[in-house]
């Protein structure tokens, strides 16, 4: 008996078994494959074998594992549970894989219950979330903490009380991106999308509507917001664009939002202001604070907005900021930004606020909202463009 080679094969062993126990998923994943025209063969391990529904796939997969969706149009009649660290995946992406709530059955779309779950490239549509507690959160999907949704088209979802596309219920982290949430309702709060320490990047949010707070997003703090689009969204009370809590706001076009009762474009829970820097709040309204409503603001450009009382801003700090009137504050100016269209809001080339913000808060080596470079010859821009 060769005692060394033993010794090497214990000791491997033991390496895999400590590896699988630490990191939770086998060291090697398998692909679990689903498509309409599907043989319909467990474990599904094959384009021939594919399942021919979701859930099927997603119950043979293991920590670690992707399941691999075809086009096509998956008409579902009940939620569909991701309760392991996989991704669900599609080949082709949002505009070519649907999943759609089907039948008179009223429920939610999806429920990812790990932290490491993973939802890529769908469009998610139709899908409702009613009754008690946190059976009303979330129309498309509900989220564990940590939990990802990525690449996906959210809409036309509603929920009884929080995100009426997306809810991260009542737990902490998480991440959306690369997203377009879209005409999606809330009875509550966050007509897009509401969440605690969620992290919202890339993403594209417009035309949802909330009863209450958050017509696009509810943020209950801790969060960020980056590189977003969040435009046209009703508040039935307050935030039309975004309702936060001490959360970061950095890098985003807040345009042509409203509110019922107070910050058109962003409000804020007045115990903890939230903080926002290199952003463009353009078109917005309210009775008060048709741009914004409190909070912190650095490099940010809040013009055009409109209300009977504080049409730009109601309360708040400004830093480096462009507003009609001038906030107190340093490096304020009161000059019309001069954009370059009145779409996208970008700068024309003889803009005051080119050049005019501060170049702090690990901006070297950022991008602006289009991904050019934030900080050009030590100099930073105000708004959400450089």
């Amino acid at each position: 008996m060769n005692l060394g080679n033993r010794r090497v094969s214990c000791a491997a062993a033991a390496a895999i078994v400590f590896m699988i126990g630490h990191y939770g998923s086998p060291l090697f994943a398998a692909t679990h494959y689903v498509a309409l025209q599907g043989a319909h063969i467990p474990p599904y391990d094959s384009w021939e074998n594919a399942a021919t529904d979701l859930q099927s796939a997603i119950d043979v997969a293991d920590d670690g594992d992707v399941v691999l969706v075809a086009d096509g149009l998956y008409a579902v009649s009940a939620q569909i549970e991701i309760a392991r660290a996989i991704e669900v995946r599609s080949v082709h992406g949002a505009a070519a894989t649907t999943v759609e709530r089907a039948g008179p059955e009223i429920h939610r779309l999806f429920h990812l219950g790990h932290a490491n779950a993973r939802l890529n490239g769908f469009t998610l549509t139709h899908g409702i979330a009613t009754g008690s507690g946190t059976g009303s959160y979330g129309g498309a999907a509900l989220l564990a903490g940590g939990a990802t949704i990525e690449n996906c088209v959210v809409s036309d979802n509603e929920a009884g009380a929080r995100g009426g596309g997306i809810s991260f219920g009542n737990e902490l982290g998480g991440l959306v991106a690369h997203c377009v949430i879209t005409r999606n309702r809330s009875g509550g709060d966050g007509g897009g999308l509401f969440g605690y320490s969620c992290t919202v990047q890339n993403s594209d949010i417009f035309n949802n509507v909330s009863v209450a707070d958050g017509g696009g997003a509810h943020l209950g703090g801790g969060g960020v917001v980056e590189y977003c689009r969040i435009e046209n969204n009703v508040a039935g009370r307050a935030g039309g664009g975004v309702l936060a809590r001490g959360d970061v706001i950095r890098n985003c076009l807040i345009a042509g939002n409203t509110a019922s009762n107070i910050g058109g474009g962003i409000g804020h829970y007045i115990d903890v202001p939230g903080q926002i820097y290199n952003c463009t709040i353009v078109n917005n309204q309210a009775p008060a604070g048709g741009g914004v409503e409190g909070g912190t603001f650095e490099n940010t450009i809040l013009y055009y907005n409109s209300a009977q009382t504080g049409s730009n801003y109601y309360a708040g700090t400004f830093s480096h900021c462009c507003s009609a009137p001038a906030p107190d504050g340093t490096g304020n100016i009161s000059a019309d930004p001069q954009f370059r269209d009145h779409s996208r809001f970008r700068l024309g080339p003889s803009s005051p606020c080119i050049d005019a913000g501060m170049d702090e808060h690990g901006m070297l080596g950022t991008h602006d909202l289009d991904g050019a470079p934030r900080s050009v010859h030590g100099a930073v821009d105000m708004g959400a463009y450089e």
